[in-house]
């Protein structure tokens, strides 16, 4: 997907604010899975278990190289002014609309009257305020899971940054063929996991402009301070997910335009969970790279046997002193 496509997709889903039939439609139109992606490793006995076994492990953004992945700002300055607006309309008297918000979601624990007298005598303590969302940051990243891949099997950039320096080998996947995923069996059956799930595979959106996720955060802080409440209206639970719909697609989704090589496409976990989530897929290939050393290059190959995976391929450098790719031998 070129930079024009990525752009459109990145319209699109920052323009949506339901998840109905017809938005999602629109959003997989903007999004047509690549004829193939790649995920580049470098060896270890983590990434050769999961070569063997068909799985890809959800990792979250706060263990990924860059610090600024999902690529976010939060208004704290906004956030103040937008407070002491709400503060100057109480103590002038104009408690409309305050009073409106407060009576729809039933505060059963004050009056209104006593509610508003509340927010009036508090102070926004801003310094607290900006600390608390500096951490938001962190949570945000530390509860955004994913999976990256790379339209590109040859990206040098990538066989630097995830590969160990052309060390490592890629595993090409083809998500148009229903052979990519091991478990179709148990799909059809019905089991109750993420991998019975059409993928949420999306491309990155690169830009240096950074994602503005103040309503966002502010959302957050909301249920962060009131979680007693959330917890037990039900009608609050759905405004509160109705307002961050979408949300953590978009944190998730953009990055800094300096990794625009990356050509990055995610697939985002959906779900909330305790353990560290996979899914599996079964890879179409398996690329070795050009100085993996011979002993890694053979416990490859005898991990990708074990999994089925009979084409086997190795970086070169090729006529056009350009990265290429031959076939191997899979004995």
């Amino acid at each position: 997907m070129d930079a024009k496509g990525r752009e459109n997709f990145w319209s699109v889903l920052t323009s949506i604010t339901d998840d109905n039939e017809a938005i999602l439609k629109k959003l997989w139109q903007a999004s047509p899975i690549q004829e193939s992606l790649c995920r580049f490793r470098a060896v270890s006995c983590s990434s050769l278990l999961q070569l063997q076994e068909n799985r890809q492990y959800f990792s979250t953004a706060n263990y990924y190289d860059d610090p600024f992945d999902t690529y976010f700002k939060v208004d704290t300055d906004r956030i103040q002014k937008e407070y002491e607006g709400s503060k100057m309309k109480l103590s002038g008297g104009d408690d409309g609309d305050i009073r409106k918000i407060i009576d729809e979601q039933h505060f059963d624990r004050l009056s209104t009257d006593d509610y508003i007298q509340k927010l009036k005598e508090t102070s926004l303590d801003v310094s607290q305020l900006s600390f608390y969302l500096n951490g938001l940051r962190n949570a945000v990243q530390a509860h955004t899971a994913s999976i990256c891949f790379c339209e590109s099997a040859v990206n040098e950039t990538m066989w630097m940054k995830y590969a160990d320096c052309h060390k490592g080998f890629v595993q090409v996947y083809d998500f148009n063929n229903p052979e990519t995923f091991p478990d179709a069996d148990e799909i059809a059956a019905g089991q109750d996991t993420l991998r019975r799930r059409v993928p949420y595979l999306f491309p990155v959106y690169y830009s240096d402009e950074k994602y503005d996720a103040t309503l966002f955060a502010m959302a957050i802080s909301a249920q962060t301070f009131g979680k007693q409440f959330m917890e037990q209206h039900t009608e609050s639970q759905k405004m509160f997910y109705s307002s961050t719909m979408w949300q953590i697609e978009r944190i998730s989704l953009i990055k800094k335009h300096c990794h625009h090589y990356d050509e990055e496409w995610r697939m985002l976990y959906p779900l909330q969970y305790v353990d560290r989530p996979y899914i599996e897929l079964k890879p179409c290939r398996v690329i070795i790279g050009l100085r993996t050393p011979k002993i890694e290059e053979r416990l490859i190959i005898s991990a990708a046997k074990i999994a089925s995976i009979k084409s086997l391929y190795k970086i070169c450098i090729d006529k056009n002193n350009e990265l290429g790719m031959i076939k191997i031998d899979e004995a």
